[in-house]
């Protein structure tokens, strides 16, 4: 895997995959990070009655599937990852990102926190594009 990208995107629902779809038409590079499955909030949903081309609405199980099959046919594949975001306590700022090396599931099992790994303090050369 390429460690450095032009942009990353962090979740895979309409915003993230539409991000995805424009960076890929554009050839920029990027990378598409999703924790769970691609759909985000649609998943949820029984009809989705205002998005653009279907005006009868759409179930999220059908948009879902539209997504993904688009996403396959431009070669689009998510990093099935979380990102882990790490704040000073006092004031919450960010101070470094990271990927879990372990689901929330596992590192309960292993009564451990979030293991990271890639993490990029905040001022490091990776902010310096």
């Amino acid at each position: 895997m390429n460690n450095h990208h032009t942009a990353i995107i962090i979740g895979g629902g309409s915003a993230g995959c539409a991000t995805a779809i424009q960076l890929k038409r554009s050839n920029i590079d990027f990378l598409l990070f999703e924790k769970d499955e691609i759909g985000g909030l649609a998943r949820n949903a029984n009809l989705i009655e205002n998005y653009l081309g279907f005006p009868q609405g759409i179930t999220g199980k059908r948009y879902i599937a539209l997504l993904k099959k688009h996403l396959e046919h431009l070669e689009i594949v998510p990093e099935k990852n979380e990102i882990i975001q790490i704040q000073e306590e006092t004031h919450g700022k960010t101070i470094a990102l990271g990927q879990a090396m372990g689901n929330t599931e596992e590192m309960k099992k292993q009564d451990k926190g979030k293991i990271i790994k890639n993490v990029h303090h905040i001022g490091d050369e990776i902010w310096n594009v």
